[in-house]
């Protein structure tokens, strides 16, 4: 299967860089790489295998540099941190209760992930507790979201001949797996919204 492309055809050339690529991605990102590495892993151009544990090893790196970077602002004074820190400040989430629950959620929470894992760090989070609760929350959000990508592949397989670009079946996957976190996101807020 070789589908019309305006980038597929590099990563297919230069798989090393195409890892690092993903890796850093998972970092920073996180959502559009893991669905878009799911999709690209189903479409055969990397190895399941290879692929699932560079996105493990940068997912936990990520987790861990958000984590250890909530520590280190927290004493800081300079500038950026102390932007960061009054973000992280106006995010309300109690890690003492049920932290797997806790992290697990935040790991759906697009655009705010990073920003809570930050708060985590600086609310003194014991790393051992962190680590073994980051670690599972970590590992099923890969599967789920890695999984959509590989799912919504065999969608792009069935109508493939309908997309111009591959990159437009990638496009549409992710517009349908944000209005549907959206969805999800607006409806926890409510149930868990305690009247005053």
């Amino acid at each position: 299967m070789d589908p019309s492309s305006l980038f597929f055809h590099y990563i297919t050339r230069w798989h090393p860089l195409g890892y690092l690529v993903i890796f850093i991605g998972v970092i920073f990102e996180g959502d559009v790489f893991l669905i878009t590495t799911g999709f690209l892993a189903r479409l055969r151009y990397f190895e399941l295998l290879k692929v699932f544990a560079v996105v493990l090893v940068g997912t936990y790196t990520g987790d861990l540099l958000w984590y250890w970077s909530g520590r280190w602002i927290r004493g800081s004074t300079k500038k950026i941190p102390m932007t960061l820190i009054r973000l992280a400040e106006k995010i309300e989430i109690d890690f003492s209760k049920n932290l797997f629950r806790t992290l697990f959620i935040t790991k759906f929470a697009y655009g705010t992930h990073h920003l809570m894992l930050v708060k985590a760090g600086m609310e003194d989070v014991p790393l051992g507790k962190y680590v073994r609760n980051i670690f599972l929350a970590s590992f099923l959000w890969i599967i789920i979201v890695g999984g959509l990508g590989y799912i919504f592949a065999e969608s792009y397989l069935a109508f493939h001949r309908y997309f111009k670009f591959a990159e437009i079946g990638v496009l549409a996957m992710l517009v349908v797996y944000f209005f549907v976190i959206k969805k999800i996101t607006k409806t926890a807020a409510k149930k868990t919204s305690v009247p005053a």
